[in-house]
Parts: C-alpha cells; structure tokens; sequence
C-alpha cells in the first residue's frame, strides 16, 4: 500500500467514528460471557504459554523473571510480554499478546487451581506450599527433612511419576522414572514474597540428592488468595470474573418482513444511477458518479464527503445506506434479492478495505438488504463467478492457512488460535536454519503431497515367490482349462460374488506354524475355495521359529557353521514341517498340503486297516472290505470309537458319495493332533505325527501321477518314515529347503509376526480365533474388498492383463519387500515417538556426528537422515550399527540406499569403550574414504570388534599393539590410507569428549533411555533395544532390510523426498538461501523440516492434504482478481487464502475474525468471492457479531493490554422484534445470570436503557466421548454394538457421582458436564459395574465421529483392565481425567463384558413385557408423577407457570417437574425453586448439549422442538420410569396420575391423535393429503403437546437411537420435517409405534370443536393458522380459570421478586462494608464463591439439578 496506506487507515477511522456518531442515537444489544472463576494471572499465563512450546523455556522464564518495578497495568502487561517474547521464536512471539488476551490458559490454570483445592483443602491457607509425598512444607529449611522422610517412607522400588499430573512442570523430567525416585510439589507463584526461597531450596535439593534417591521437582503455578504481600503484575489479570471471547451472537429478525421507503428522493435517484455506472467500471470507483446528486441523509452530506474521500466511495454508500435503511423498511420481493450475493461480491471487491466492507456487510445484512439490492453488478463479475463455479460449489467457504485447510463451519477460536501458532512455530524452526520466509512456505506447501493414510494401504511384495509352497495354480491347472482367462469378465460379477476364473487374481499365503490352529482352519478354507475353481492362487509359507533361529545365527556370523538339531531335539513344529516337505519333495505340493490340510485324514483309514490285519490300501472301499474281515474273525468284538465313525462315514458315501464322506471326515485327524499337541506327551505327538505320514505317503503313492512321484511310490512309507528321521533320502532335502525358506521369512520380516496371518495379494492380517467359520466368513470379507479394488482398476484399464495381476497391482500400489509392523509403527505399541530436531540439531552433539553415505552419493541433497544411537559395549548396539552401515553397502535396487545418510550416534550408558573411540576416529579420519563401510561393518562384525567392546577407551592410545591391529583391519578393508587413522591420546580424547556430546544429545533431545539402541529417521524415533525392558520384551534385532524400510517411511510418508525436491529447487535458483549452498546444510534442513512437519498433530484434522492439494489447484484456475491484504506472501509468515461467500454465517463470522488478523498479525490474506447466484430467498436473515477482545496498540506500536470482549450491536432496528442467540464453541454449555429484557423477544424501542444487557455464565465445560464395546479373544474382530443404556459417573475421588449420563448406541456417543480440574470417570455402581469393566480410555482425540461411522478402537489394545493411556490412574471400573482447555475433552472408552456375563444384556430385551410390566407397577408404587417441559421467552415461562398451577392443583400425587434449563431465563430459573417450595412440588433442571456429529438446527424453536423428542433417552436417569410430557401453554384439567399408570400395549409413547371434529380447519389439515397422507397408512397424526413416554419400553427398542438416525437424515432437507416435534415420531410410528389416547386427553380449539370441549382433560393454546389469534386473548377468551391462574402466578412472581430485591439491598450494604476489609478478603470470597460455581457446574444439588441425566 506503500505510503498511502496510513491515509487510507486514517480514513478507515473517520468513517468508523461517523458510524458511531450515528449510532450513538441507536439503542444496542451487548452480550457477554463469564466464566465461573476469577481472573487468572497474566504472568502465569505467560508461564504456561511457553511451556506448551518447552519445559525449557517455562524453567528459563521463572529463573530469569524481572517484573517491572511500576505498579501500572500498562507497563505491567508490556513487561510480562517482552520477557516471554524474548525466550520464544520470534515468530511464536507474535501471537503470545492475542493468546494471553483470550486467556486461553486461564482454564488450565483453574484447573491446578482446583486440583490443589481437591488434594490439598487445608493447605490453601498458605501462599506458597510444598507437597512432599504427602506432607506439607512451607519454608525451605524444612525440605531436607521432610525429602528425608518421604525416601524412607516410598522404599527403593517407588518412583515419583505415580505422584505427578500430567500437567504438571516437571524441572528434572529425566528422574521421574528413577528407582526411588520422590516428587515435590510446588504450589505457588512467581511475584510472591515466598516464591524465590523455596524456588531455589528445589533446585539445590535436586542437584544434591543421591543417585540412589532423586528427587523430582515439579510446579503447579497457583496463587491463592491467602498471599497478601506479592509484587504488583503478580496479579495482573485476576481483578474480576474471568470475561471470554469465542463465541458468537445472531439477531434474528422475529418475521420475515421488511419495510418500504414511501417515496424515493431525487438523491435517491441519483444514487441509484450512480451506482449502475460504477458497476460498469469496477476499476474506477468515481466512474459515472455525480457527486452532487447524493444529496443529504441525516445531516451527513454525502457529496462532499465523496469528493473529500474518493477512495472510500464504496464505503460511504454502504453507510448512506444504512442510514436510509435504520428507521423505514422495504419490502424486499423474491425477484430482488436474486443478484444480492453478486452485489455484495461487487461492492466488497470495489472498496479499499475489504475485510472492513465484508464485515460490515455480512453482519449487517439485514439493515442494507434494501439498498444493497439496488446497486448493478459488472458484467465481468457475473461472468468470472459463473467461470468459476465450474471449479468450486457455488456458495461454498474455504480457508487454507499456508496450504493447509481450515474448519469453517464449526469454527472455535481457540482451536484456530493453536494452528495459527502452529504455522507461526514452524516458521521460527525453519527460519531458524537461516531460510528466508518464502523459502520456508515452498517447504510448507509439500504438505499437500504429503498422506498422513496412506501407510495404511501400503503392501508386502513377496516376489520372488518360489519359496511358497502353492496348493494351486488357477492360469495353468487343467482343472481350470475350460474357464474364462479374460481380466474383464471379472466386471461382470457382484461384490462378493467370486466366480470361477483361469488367472490368478489374489494370492493368499498362510504364514504361520503349521501346527497352529488358525494355519490349519486356514488350510481347510483355502483347499475349499480351490475347489470351487475361485481365480485364487493359495500357498503356505511354513514358520518354524528354530529354524528361523538357525537362519538367524548364519545372517550374523557369515561364514560360521550353525549346529542342526537331530530328530529327537526337534520341536513338533519343525518335525511336521520337515515331514511336509518330504511328502512335498517324492510327491508334489498337493500332497503336501493334502498332508497339512486334511491332517491325516487318509492315514485315519489306512492305520484303522492295518490295525485289524487288513491290507494297507488306503482307499475307502479298501477299508470297507478290510472292516468286514475283521468282523467274520471276530464277531465278539465290541464296536469302537473309530469304528463308529469309519462305519458312519462309510454310510455317507454309499448314499451321497466320496466328497460328502471326506466333507464329514476332514477334521478327524486335525483333532488328533491337537489332542496329542495338548497332552504334551513326546511319544503320543511322535506317534500322531508318524501315523499321518505314513498314511499320506501310501495315499499319496496311490495316486502317483509323475514319473519322480512313481519312483517315490516304490519306497516303503515306514521306510520313508525312518529316512525322515535320520535326515536321509527324500527327507535330505526337506532340511535345505526348510533353512531357505526361513531365510526367505527373515528377509520379507515374515518370521516373527505376533500372530499366524494371512498374505491377500500384499496385505497382511491375522487369522482370525475361533476355527474354521470365523476363518471364512473374514476371508470372504477380505476377498470382496480385493475384489472390488481389481475391478476398479481393471474398469479403468490401470490392470490389463498383459502382466500377472500381482506384479501389475504392486506397481500401482505402494509396496515393500521388507516388513515391519514395529518399524511401520503397526504394532501393539502403535506409532513410534517423534522428535522435533530443530534444537537437537544446534546440540554439541550433532555438531560431532560424522555422516556416512552410500558409494558416490555424499554431495547430495538426502530426503531421510538415520540418526543410530548405539552403545557398542552391548551386542546388540553392534548389531544395529552393523545392520545400518549392512544397509549402506548394500547396492540392489530393493534398497535404494543413496537416498539416506547414517549418522553412528554413539552413546553408551557407562564409560566409553574401545570400540566406540575406534568406530569414533575412524569416521572422524577415513569417513571421506568409500572403503570405510567394509572397515566400520568389520569392527562391528568381527572377533576385534568384540574384544574392543570390553577394553577401555585409554588402552586404546597407550597400546601401539591395538593400533597396528585396528591399522591392519583397515588395509584389509580397501583403505589406502590406513596410517592416516589416529589414534594417538589426542585424537583418543578428542574422540571421548564427542562421544560425551552426542551422549548427552541421545539422553536429552532425543530422550532415549541409557545403553539403548535406536533409530531416528528424520525425527521419528524406532527403539530397537532398551536395556530397562528386560530380555521378555526384546524384540528382534533391526536388518539391513529394515533400513530400507526406515528409508521408505521418511521418504514417502514423513514427506522427505517432498522436501528434498523442494530444497533442491530453492538450491538451483538464483540468490537461494546461503544455507542452502552446502548440501550436508541442505540434508539438514531436509531432516529438520521432516521432523517438524510429521510430528505436528494439528487440532482440526478433518480436512486431508488431498482435499488441500484439490483446492490449491483450484485457485490456480479461478478468473478474476483476489483481494488482497496484508504484505506479500513472500515475506509473512501466516498466509491466509480464502473462498467467501460473503452473504453466509461462514462470512459473518471469518470477517470479523480476519479483521483483527491483519491488525495484529499483519498476515498476507488473499480472498476470492463465491457469491451464490440466482438466490430465491434471503441468504441472511440475521445480524451477527463475533465476540473478541478489543486490541489496539499503543503510541510505541506495541499491542495494548486488550479489553474485556463482548458481542456488541449497535445498529439494530429500533421497531422490530429479535430474537437473540447464541452461537458456542462445542464443549461449551452456558446459561444467563443476568438479562433485564426478553432476549428471545427483544424489541428495542421498548428498552428504556441505551443498551440491552444480557450476561451468561460457563456453566460447563464438556468432556464427551465414544464408547466402543471389545469382545473376549475369541471375537475380538467381531463387530460388537456400543454399549447402550451403559450409566457412567464423573465425580471426585471423596465424591465419585456428581453427574452422570448413558451411552448411545449412535456412535457409542456419551457426555458429561465438567469444569477444569481432575475428574474420575467410572461405570456407575449396580447393573453397569456388574456387567462391565472398563479396558482403557484415551483423552485427547481430536477426530470427532459422524454418525454413520465414529472412531473405531484398535484391536491391538490391551484386553486386561486397568490398561489406560491419557490418565494417571485406571482401575476396572473408573479412570482419571485431567480437564484443563476450554475446548474440552473427547474420550475413547473401551470396555468389556464381565467373565461369565458375555450374554447377559445391560437393557431389557425388546421382546422381554416382563420388564416393562415390572417397570408400570413401579412407577404406580412410587406415587410421582414425572413431568417434563420447556419454555423459552418470558411469555412462555408466564404460562409454563399457568400449566404447573394448574397440575398441582389437579394432581393428588407428589409431582416432579423436570425443566430444559437451556432456555430458561436467570428470573424464571429463580422462581421455580420458590414456587416449588410454596406449592409442594419437586424438579430439576436437564439439559443436554447438542452432539457434534448430529445435524444441527439453526432456528431457535426448532431446536426447542428437538429437544422435545430426540434425546428423551439420555435426559433422565434409569431409576425414572415413564415421563409425561406437557407443553408449556397447557392447562391441565385433570389428574395426571390417570395418564401416568396407562396400559401403553407395549408401545413406548401415547400420544392424542389430532381432532376432526372442527370442519372449518378441514383444509389445515396437511397430514390428510399429500406425502402424509400415502406415509401413514391409516394410521393417525398425533399432537405433540401432550404425550407419555414409558423410559423402560423406549430404551428396550432403541427408540432414541432410532429417532436421531431418522431425523439425521430427513433434517439435511429444508423441506423436511416442518413441525420437527410432530413429524419425527409420526414419521417413524410404523418402527416405533406410538399408542394412542383418548381424545379427551387434549382438546385444542384450532382442530377440535366446542361440543367435545367439556370433557377435556387437558386445553392446549395452539396456534390457529386460520384466525392467528395472539395466544394470551385466545388464553383468556378459551379457558375459564386461566384469568385466575394467571393472576395468581403474578401474584407470587411479584413477592418472590420483592423478597430478591430486599437480599440484593442487604448484600450491597454489606459489600459496602467488605471494601473497607481489604482485597485479600474479597478474593478469598471471590474463590468460595468460583468453587461453589464449579461444584455447580458438575451439577447443582441432587434436589435441583439433573442436567446430564
């Protein structure tokens, strides 16, 4: 904007003071929320602000704080400021004002707050305390003795992480772990006069604690109210009840009619003609304006104002036409609001702001609609938005944040806030490497290529295959030779639908020992689907764990000879796989997996014959024969077990022939060998195992076909059975073929798979438990996944059969050779850690890292940098280093290696060896020397190496024998210059000190346990050994293959080769960055920016980088000029693209947010318009204002201390009727505790005060979740429903059930009313706990669900109770919970049926009328009515106390009223307590937040009409049995205890169909015609206002979850369910039906006539569509007592508002009296009174609130 910019901010400002001038004569509405705690410290904010970014930096801050010796505000907030920028990036700094002004961390600062509060009640009589395990100390002489005995008293085993929150600010992280280990807890605050003392006692004591006893320091940052002496901007930010910004507030014009100006002015005219030729020049805003025409509007003079400020014409007309719009209105036709996007699109682009204009416009719609639709719109405009909308949905809103997008819908500005400040860090690490701004957001911008899902599609090449042993081979067995071999017919069959083919479509490879259950239930299925000629090619890949073992111990001593079991060393496992093979070897795979498959079902027969004397055919008519031999030798002979069944089978096979007998004799010999596996009986297995191969042998010589088989046939099967044995013959071999398929098992990572799995065309899974029908019911779901993925891919010609099918699939995929689920993070432990290197990187110790390359590739840029942090004294740090420098040397193109460099990161955990200053100085003196691989793999490798692992480093220098070895070793090698290698005591203690260093780097920045071996691949963090584990957790050793593995991991999906191509572009052009010139520099920045962008979690991750990349080349097509604002992208940090429409809630809501944006972050923002074209109604029919705390900057350009947010109108029509709404942050529940005026009814000409004041309070912070159900192991995989009806508590550890709630079915969604603090979540006490134990909870996801599919549980997790993750303490039942944002939290709860309670149900059965008849009688023996209702406004609170008038006085029984709070106004929620104490009735308040993943409702009495029906479920608890619902305008005639106690007929609603009787509403009468009258089939409409429901019936049937899918999928049409309250259970009665009552249960006088009204039981108030008679005439005309019931509830309206205001008199006077006590007393109140707010917000008294139930 250069130097006109400050003309144009300038005029920005006076036009701004001329809207305020006018509006000064304007009545507004303000709105404001409160949090129900005081103020929270700056200071401490600022504390904890840095340590999201650092413990570090939280430490360094409260050591190096010097607060500001002036007791101003002002100078104060600056202080604190500067000294936080100062230890954070710049770049971060910038956003550290705005955080602190919407005290984003005064929720966690609450929370230790109340955590103190909870365990610590008697200690906040102290400023500043110490919890040492337990006790409490105050002055730091006391620590030592009181550390002394909290060591005696934890023991040696104890640790302090048991004693900690994970919130807390750990000084010495590294301790928390230690044996021994005790924690001290400070509570207390910087600026207090006992802060530095104990401060710096915890620091020393840290320091001089014993290694057998650490001490860990940890601070909670607390400032109670007894601290009386502290520093002034210690409490900077505590003077009053916490105010917050983040929300927003809508003005809803009551009705849609707008007023019309009588007479149009000649200004008018003039004006109009203006505006039609400046819309024909865009470019030249004065274009065809006649200044002189525009007249005079309430004494402002617009022509002279448009001569004086041209460049503001745009916003001048805008203001004219809110002037001449402010009183009068138009009547705006459908026709005229047909462009009004285009011209709003038109006016914004043309002003010169345009953030300002779009605001004003967007959130003033209504007010300038008028006029706005008078002005002409270019030409060019329509014509470039029609372009465009052939790329971007017309009317649709993106934001992207440097490439990345953003939530708009749902927009929550704390969430907003964390990824601005994500960019911003980002920014500073990569700046940091001395990258310029632009250069930095190109490396950005590779975040769109990058797929955070795509590991989940990656697959297992296991080519060459020639180790499988196939069973099949569909492209070339005759069997196959008459079918289709054409790829395309597959398209011709259904999903699922599998027909026989000749090509091998899948492959599917069992993996596994052959001898377990799910690789022989496996085989049966796989021999089954050969048989049905299935296109599937089925082999087995036996795993014999010695043998793997064997392959194991040659791959680390190459050359070495490995000993070979004999016959009876060998496990079960190897006996029958070398059995296999052998049969495999004479006969051919068929036979061998005949042998495996049937498990000696032909050895069955042939061992039954031979055991009678019978010949050894071992054919089934040879059997028959040998059987009836033997009875005519014996006919005494009693009929055995086998005889029986061979008898029975024998029968099957005369009747229905051969297969049918196979089929029922298949699992025979399977079960033979489990029973003998069982028995664990050597000689029963060797038994088994011979009969099975001697049976096979004689059949499979039976049906010798080939000549190799033939010969094999002559050989006697027992003696086959003795060379199998000893190893000789065919079985000689079985053995080399069984050490090459280990071998082959190692390389593909296929040998230690947790679990036997199978391999479908690359993908691996596990067998599924639970036998052979499991097995094939999850392998047919398997198949048709594949199934429709080859069609796909066959369709669109990417499959063409020129190829085999395998090879062609895995070069359209991503594929491996190599597998690692530990290394793919697809383990039980799940993804590894990752590391940010930016700090690690300026770490002494990285600066002594020396890299090693691949052959000729060291001057490369490398996408992947390993980081092998080693300790060479362990055999397995050798191992790793070996397996990196392995990958290094390797030159097949499976590896790739050039595109990695390896740098050895040795740390050992005691003194350095010899080895490691060998390995130390080599690198430093040979690294450049290509030979210094094979060297490097010899010491590590090798007899020397080992030797030098136990010596010394100083032997090293002062042994001239070792170096001439170690000189050898290197000649030996290849190098030339061998002598140049140094190891004299210089070059040794050189070494020592880096070996020292990247030590420290190890244990520090990269937090890796002592003595471990490790992998760290551009940040993410792979441990292969840690000593502390202990040998039952070692997993086996990283390969050279895993490396690769490790290099495809950074490469592809840590986006390392993005980023180096990118970085290799900055290289090439010209003035790149100098850091940029080395290429080990560039490496750097490659593996620093890899680390930083995949181990960013970003808070609103619903949007992929595929989405991103679509709409990134979306702009790239778009016409027309952006808006721009802000610097050039080139040189900002944040850089914000936007597509508005700027007639949407979406642009209401952005324009205000982005305004402040520019102002205080001064990004580069580019905005295209997307107006919606040809609109048919008003696209807005609100006011809107987004509530955000007032930033200005000072005289010095520094942000100010911000004030107090609020959502302030001040232009809204004086004479019409608002409604005002709020619209919250998700996690957010508030009600109001201050508002004069009907806010739902608020007509400001009415106001007698200048503004209308409305103030909420945050009720609730709310912590939801899903909860999924795991089945036992057996059915793990199984696809279990969420538990419904499952009642969980939140609570304290002294008060466990504060609030509570029930699951849903829907999403197994549940939640809770919560505030910041330490919460225990259990199952409640009783049916739940009893079925029910809880297996883990997860707090912290950040993907919400939807309601067609939510977040599904891992099968991985652990299955024993008490494994937990995201909180301190997980028993069976109950888990903690840390609550400390204002965004919330969202669980995962994973719980499991009770042992022995698997089929026992949590709810009645739908079909169980025991319960129900059970649950009336106890609702009849309780003598309580319940009662539910809602009212809104103050004229429906007036009757809903009419309606409870009336009930009391009719109802004998106790009656309890249960209220919707959300909507009752701070006077009615006071009155209902007094009425009820008056007139003899209980309540309680209820209340329920709106789910996220449930369709929401904009107008506020339709959502007044969900709450009616969609969530009767999970409002009331499971002790209250039925529930009569009656409108508010209701007047009840009757006793309701009638209706109460009704026989529903096992329906669970009663609902009055609607009257016929009063003819004249005939026409009214939709549901007789149309839609309804075809959907309900007879069936009657019902009213809503009056209805029972039977909560034990409706919970049976799931008809809450019933009715929120229903209404989830008809609300999505505007046109659908117009009375949301009826329609909805009308809708869905022919699924949940509805019983209906009497006619007489509800007379209305619209539907019903005057003959049936004296037998009305009820008199409902609905609104007539005919007469629209207002509803209190009608009131007083239709029902006779109303007039007294009315008065006698204004009668004590008026007392009890007497009573309020005579306390209010005498609390004011003794506030007068508190002042003179001092601040500290009126903090302490102000503390009772925020803990008696947050003991509210988990749920007022038992009596009076009930609001999760």
């Amino acid at each position: 904007m250069g130097r006109a910019a400050p003309v144009l901010l300038a005029a920005v400002g006076w036009l701004c003071l001329l809207l305020a001038v006018h509006a000064s004569n304007q009545k507004g509405a303000s709105i404001s929320v409160r949090a129900r705690w005081q103020g929270t410290p700056y200071l401490l904010e600022a504390a904890e602000f840095l340590a999201d970014e650092s413990q570090q930096l939280y430490w360094q801050f409260l050591d190096s704080l010097q607060l500001s010796d002036s007791s101003s505000g002002t100078e104060c907030w600056h202080s604190i400021v500067d000294q936080a920028s100062k230890l954070s990036y710049p770049q971060v700094a910038k956003i550290l004002p705005v955080v602190l002004g919407v005290r984003q961390y005064s929720a966690r600062l609450e929370m230790f707050r109340q955590l103190t509060k909870q365990l610590h009640p008697a200690a906040e009589e102290h400023c500043c305390f110490v919890d040492v395990h337990g006790s409490v100390v105050t002055e730091p002489g006391q620590l030592a003795a009181a550390i002394q005995q909290a060591h005696t008293a934890a023991g040696s085993s104890s640790s302090a992480a048991g004693q900690l929150q994970e919130a807390d600010h750990v000084y010495n992280p590294d301790q928390q772990d230690a044996p021994g280990a005790v924690a001290a807890v400070l509570h207390a605050s910087p600026g207090t006069d006992c802060w530095a003392g104990l401060h710096a006692a915890l620091k020393q004591a840290v320091k001089d604690a014993a290694a057998d006893a650490p001490l860990v320091y940890a601070h909670r940052p607390l400032l109670p109210a007894a601290c009386k002496a502290m520093h002034a901007c210690a409490d900077l930010g505590t003077e009053e009840q916490l105010v917050l910004p983040g929300y927003g507030v809508e003005a809803v014009l009551k009705n849609m009619e707008y007023s019309a100006m009588d007479e149009k002015s000649k200004a008018d005219a003039a004006a109009a003609a203006a505006k039609k030729k400046l819309a024909g020049n865009a470019d030249d805003a004065l274009a065809g304006i006649d200044a002189s025409q525009l007249g005079e509007v309430k004494g402002f003079k617009f022509d002279v104002l448009v001569k004086r400020k041209p460049q503001l014409v745009q916003e001048l007309m805008t203001f004219r036409d809110v002037l001449m719009s402010s009183d009068e209105e138009e009547s705006i036709k459908v026709w005229d609001v047909k462009d009004a996007g285009l011209q709003a699109a038109s006016r914004v682009a043309a002003a010169a702001d345009p953030l300002a204009l779009l605001a004003e416009i967007s959130q003033n719609f209504p007010a300038i609609v008028s006029s706005l639709t008078r002005q002409q719109v270019p030409d060019s405009l329509r014509s470039d938005t029609r372009y465009n909308q052939r790329y971007v949905n017309p009317g649709a809103n993106f934001v992207m944040l440097n490439g990345m997008l953003m939530e708009v819908k749902n927009f929550e500005l704390y969430t907003f806030l964390d990824r601005l400040r994500i960019e911003l860090r980002l920014q500073g690490q990569l700046q940091g490497l001395g990258l310029a701004p632009g250069t930095v957001q190109r490396l950005l911008e590779t975040r769109l290529d990058h797929d955070p899902n795509g590991l989940a599609d990656l697959r297992l090449d296991l080519s060459p295959m020639k180790h499988v042993l196939w069973l099949n081979n569909p492209s070339r067995d005759k069997s196959h030779a008459h079918l289709s071999k054409h790829l395309q017919h597959l398209l011709n069959m259904y999903p699922g639908r599998l027909g026989p083919m000749a090509v091998n479509l899948m492959h599917i490879v069992s993996v596994g020992d052959p001898l377990s259950p799910e690789c022989i239930a496996l085989a049966g299925s796989l021999q089954r689907t050969a048989q049905r000629l299935q296109p599937i090619r089925a082999g087995m890949l036996p795993v014999v764990p010695e043998a793997v073992a064997r392959a194991e111990a040659r791959r680390a001593n190459p050359g070495h000879t490995v000993d070979m079991p004999t016959w009876q060393t060998m496990s079960n496992s190897e006996k029958f796989t070398r059995a296999m093979l052998t049969i495999r070897s004479a006969f051919g795979t068929p036979a061998a997996w005949e042998f495996w498959a049937g498990m000696g079902r032909e050895a069955s027969l042939y061992l039954f014959a031979t055991a009678h004397g019978c010949s050894r055919s071992p054919a089934a008519a040879a059997a028959a024969l040998c059987l009836l031999h033997f009875r005519r030798l014996h006919p005494d002979y009693t009929m055995s077990n086998s005889e029986k069944f061979t008898r029975a089978m024998l029968t099957i096979r005369s009747a229905f022939g051969t297969p049918a007998a196979w089929e029922f004799w298949a699992g025979m010999g399977r079960e033979q060998m489990e029973t003998a596996l069982a028995s664990g009986d050597a000689k029963e297995v060797e038994t088994t195992l011979q009969s099975m191969f001697v049976g096979q042998w004689s059949a499979a010589a039976g049906q010798a076909r080939t000549n190799k088989a033939k010969v094999a046939a002559k050989k006697d099967s027992y003696k086959a059975w003795e060379e199998l044995k000893s190893g000789s013959g065919y079985a000689s071999e079985a053995g080399m073929q069984l050490a090459d398929i280990s071998g082959y098992l190692l390389s593909k990572g296929l040998a230690h798979l947790p679990k036997p799995s199978w391999w479908l065309n690359g993908m691996l899974a596990a067998i599924p438990e639970g036998g052979g029908a499991a097995v094939d019911q999850e392998l047919s779901y398997a198949v048709m996944g594949e199934m429709q993925l080859l069609q796909e891919h066959i369709y669109f010609g990417r499959i063409d059969g020129e190829e085999p099918v395998i090879e062609s699939l895995m070069e359209l995929l991503v594929s491996v050779r190599h597998w690692n689920p530990r290394v793919l993070g697809m383990d039980d432990d799940g993804e590894a850690k990752k590391v940010q290197l930016s700090s690690a990187l300026s770490h002494p110790g990285a600066k002594a890292l020396t890299y090693l390359h691949s052959t000729k590739t060291a001057g490369r840029v490398k996408p992947v940098t390993h980081w092998v942090a080693v300790d060479l004294s362990q055999q397995r740090g050798r191992s790793l280093a070996a397996a990196a420098v392995g990958f290094l040397q390797d030159v097949e193109d499976d590896f790739e290696p050039a595109a990695s460099r390896v740098g050895l990161l040795l740390a050992p955990a005691k003194a350095a060896t010899a080895l490691d200053v060998a390995v130390a100085t080599a690198l430093k003196a040979l690294a450049e020397d290509p030979k210094i691989l094979p060297l490097l793999a010899q010491l590590l490798q090798q007899e020397l190496g080992t030797k030098l692992a136990a010596l010394p480093a100083a032997e090293l220098a002062s042994s001239p024998d070792w170096q001439q070895q170690l000189q050898a070793a290197a000649k030996e090698a290849g190098i030339a210059a061998a002598e140049s290698w140094d190891c004299s005591e210089a070059a040794v203690k050189a070494a020592l000190e880096g070996i020292a260093a990247m030590s420290d780097l190890a244990s520090t920045q990269l937090q890796l346990p002592l003595g471990s071996a490790a992998v760290v691949t551009n940040g993410r963090t792979v441990i292969d050994f840690n000593p502390a584990a202990g040998n039952a957790t070692l997993a086996p050793a990283l390969q050279p293959e895993d490396f690769a593995l490790l290099q495809l991991y950074g490469a592809s999906f840590s986006m390392g080769d993005a980023l180096a191509k990118a970085v290799r572009a900055a290289r090439a052009k010209k003035g790149a960055d100098p850091v940029l010139a080395d290429a080990a520099a560039a490496s750097d920045v490659v593996m620093v920016a890899a680390s930083a962008l995949s181990a960013q979690v970003y808070p609103d991750s619903r949007f992929g980088s595929l989405a991103a990349k679509q709409i990134s080349e979306v702009l790239g097509s778009l016409r027309g000029r952006g808006l721009s604002s802000g610097p050039h992208k080139e040189s900002s940090e944040l850089h914000l693209t936007a597509i508005i429409n700027p007639l949407t809630r979406e642009a209401q809501r952005l324009s205000q947010v982005l305004v402040l944006l520019s102002d205080v972050l001064n990004p580069s923002i580019q905005i295209y318009l997307n107006p919606q074209m040809d609109l048919s109604e008003l696209p807005l029919k609100s006011f809107y204002r987004y509530a955000l705390p007032d930033f200005s900057r000072d005289e010095s350009g520094r942000i100010a201390m911000p004030g107090a947010p609020s959502a302030y109108f001040n232009r809204l029509p004086q004479r019409r009727v608002l409604t005002l709404n709020l619209e919250l942050p998700e996690s957010w529940l508030v009600e109001p505790v201050m508002a004069l005026h009907d806010f739902d009814n608020l007509r400001l000409a009415d106001v007698h005060e200048q503004v209308a004041y409305a103030e909420y309070e945050l009720e609730a912070i709310m912590l939801s979740g899903s909860c999924s159900e795991v089945g036992s192991d057996a059915s793990r995989k199984a696809r279990l429903p969420p538990p419904r009806g499952l009642q969980l508590h939140l609570g304290t550890p002294s008060q466990p059930h504060q609030v509570d709630t029930l699951v849903m079915q829907n999403l197994g969604y549940f939640q809770l009313k919560a505030s910041p603090g330490l919460w225990t979540l259990s199952i409640a006490p009783g049916r739940s706990q009893e079925l029910y134990q809880l297996l883990s909870s997860t707090g912290g996801s950040s993907t919400h669900a939807t309601l067609w599919g939510g977040p599904r549980s891992s099968d991985s997790s652990s299955s024993s109770p008490a494994a937990a993750s995201g909180s301190n303490v997980t028993t069976d039942v109950s888990t903690q919970v840390l609550l400390h944002s204002f965004t919330g939290k969202y669980l995962l709860l994973k719980v499991q049926k009770r042992p022995g309670k698997e089929s026992e149900p949590l709810l009645p059965a739908a079909d169980d009328m025991n319960a129900v008849a059970a649950s009336a009688a106890a609702a009849k023996a309780s003598n309580v009515i319940n009662v539910f209702t809602v009212a809104s406004g103050h004229m429906y609170e007036r009757l809903q106390k009419i309606m409870i008038l009336s009930v009391i006085k009719n109802t004998k029984s106790r009656v309890k009223f249960w209220i919707i709070k959300n909507y009752m106004s701070p006077h009615h929620r006071r009155i209902i307590p007094a009425m009820a104490q008056q007139y003899g009735f209980d309540y309680e308040f209820v209340t329920y937040k709106w789910p996220h993943w449930l369709h929401k409702q904009t107008d506020k009495q339709r959502v007044i009409w969900a709450y009616k029906i969609l969530f009767l479920d999970v409002l009331f608890s499971l002790d209250v049995p039925r529930m009569i619902f009656v409108d508010s305008d209701q007047v009840v005639r009757t006793d309701l205890a009638e209706l109460y106690n009704m026989d529903l007929k096992g329906a669970p609603l009663a609902y009055t169909p609607f009257c016929d009787n009063n003819k004249e509403m005939e026409p009214y009468r939709f549901w007789k015609q149309g839609f309804w009258e075809g959907h309900l089939q007879g069936k009657p409409y019902h009213i809503s206002a009056l209805y029972l429901i039977d909560l034990v019936r409706f919970r049976q049937l799931g008809a809450g979850d019933h009715y929120r899918v229903v209404y989830d999928n008809l609300s999505k049409d505007p046109n659908s369910l117009a009375n949301l309250d009826q329609d909805l259970p009308n809708y869905a009665q022919h699924t949940i039906p509805i019983h209906s009552l009497p006619q007489e249960w509800l007379w209305c006088e619209s539907w019903c006539g005057d003959e049936t009204k004296p037998k009305a039981r009820t008199i409902d108030l609905c609104n007539n569509p005919k007469t629209k008679e207002p509803k209190l005439q009608a009131a007083r005309r239709i029902v006779a007592e109303w007039p007294g019931l009315d008065q006698e509830q204004a009668d004590f309206t008026a007392q009890v508002d007497a009573k309020f205001k005579a306390q209010e008199a005498a609390f004011a006077a003794d506030d007068e009296d508190d002042a003179a006590v001092g601040p500290a007393a009126a903090a302490a109140a102000a503390d009772e009174a925020a803990d008696a707010a947050v003991a509210g917000a988990a749920g007022d008294s038992a009596a009076t609130d009930h609001s999760e139930l």
